[in-house]
């Protein structure tokens, strides 16, 4: 008998429909039905449009008003990898743009929305964001798996009251076990305080399910945030054609940059350019656009078309005051 679990998401804001979605759909055994009830159209849109991106088969309802009903139907392949099933394109996260469009993130305290902010912007910064459980963390470590869990805590516990908040330093400490624990605590995981497979796959799947509810169509001015996707040469993407204009912007006043067509696709001028850029500012001459890169191509982007003055970890083309 196919299994079947009813998430009640009544009065969660987004993206906490879509983080309990995918909690519920994760534990399927094999063929079942996941029903979620939300309390809003926008909700209704983002589980629809996971939906459409997971490959899953969903029907959409209102019950009444303020009442919406949002049923997934899955088979006993549903999770089976993407490239499996060619009537639906994977989710590969190559067409998103994630921007910031407040000085805060998450709701409540501002202070503390701010603050999130900056160490969300400063780890994108830093390091391309492990997305896999390697082995575990646990007090005493340090280095960049460290700054990766930290990053994550701090974007889940801007949208999860019961998740301690915690600054990015790449050391595992009392703040951090802090934080992990009351991850595990909230969702019913032991609380041990080491970061386990199970607990980095919870917190991993909060943190996507945050991500995917962002508006894909909000941007500050059009600069936007590197979201952890490696361009290298045979992308394509959005992300692509924006880094394109950028660079072809740039070569007016650095006419050492090859300009290039704004395509979408990585192709070998596109690659040509990036190296130019990546010897002019003293980066390795790989033609690989991580986070340091984008960062740095974005900022120079903003500086020269917008004259921004930033502060240390401001996301380029927008002021933090």
């Amino acid at each position: 008998m196919a299994e079947f679990i009813k998430v009640d998401a009544l009065g969660d804001a987004c993206p906490l429909p879509v983080v309990k979605a995918k909690k519920a759909i994760s534990e399927l055994q094999g063929a079942g039905q996941v029903e979620v009830l939300v309390d809003n159209e926008i909700a209704v849109q983002n589980l629809t449009k996971m939906a459409q991106q997971k490959c899953y088969q969903y029907s959409a309802e209102k019950l009444e008003e303020r009442k919406y009903r949002v049923l997934f139907t899955l088979g006993e392949a549903a999770d089976a990898p993407a490239e499996q099933a060619p009537v639906c394109a994977p989710d590969a996260r190559t067409d998103t743009v994630v921007a910031i469009a407040s000085a805060t993130m998450g709701e409540g305290s501002e202070e503390l929305g701010k603050t999130l902010l900056k160490a969300f912007v400063f780890a994108l910064t830093q390091q391309d964001i492990e997305h896999t459980h390697t082995e575990d963390l646990h007090f005493g470590m340090q280095g960049k798996n460290i700054r990766a869990l930290q990053y994550h805590l701090a974007v889940v516990g801007a949208y999860y009251a019961a998740i301690q908040p915690v600054e990015i330093t790449g050391y595992f400490g009392e703040q951090t076990e802090t934080s992990v624990k009351s991850l595990q605590q909230a969702f019913g995981l032991p609380v041990t305080g080491v970061v386990d497979f199970s607990t980095w796959n919870a917190l991993y799947d909060a943190y996507t399910g945050i991500v995917e509810s962002i508006p894909l169509d909000t941007s500050v001015n059009d600069v936007v945030l590197y979201p952890g996707v490696v361009l290298r040469e045979g992308t394509t993407s959005e992300y692509v054609r924006l880094m394109q204009q950028y660079l072809t912007y740039i070569h007016g006043t650095y006419p050492e940059i090859p300009t290039v067509n704004a395509t979408g696709y990585f192709g070998p001028m596109t690659k040509a350019s990036v190296m130019a850029f990546q010897e002019l500012f003293g980066y390795p001459k790989t033609g690989v656009v991580g986070t340091a890169v984008w960062n740095a191509i974005t900022s120079l982007y903003s500086d020269l078309k917008y004259g921004y003055d930033k502060q240390p970890y401001q996301a380029p083309g927008y002021t933090i005051t």
